[in-house]
């Protein structure tokens, strides 16, 4: 019993931390999935190739569209 109630609460530690930690990195205008670090997505340049890769993607679905 006591286990179950020990794992429960590093399980929700853990959550917790990553929520603060998301939270955190996209306030300070930090793209969550790029390798690079330091990378800026906020200003919207695109300059991060996470910001890349989305922007690519969706030119080539709207151009799969017009077709």
């Amino acid at each position: 019993m006591l286990a179950n109630v020990l794992i429960v609460l590093v399980l929700v530690a853990v959550v917790a931390l990553d929520i603060r930690y998301i939270v955190k990195t996209k306030k300070s205008g930090k793209c969550l999935g790029c390798s690079e670090a330091g990378c800026s997505c906020k200003d919207g340049s695109g300059t991060c190739p996470t910001a890349q890769k989305f922007k690519k993607y969706h030119e080539e679905q709207a151009k799969m569209k017009k077709a």
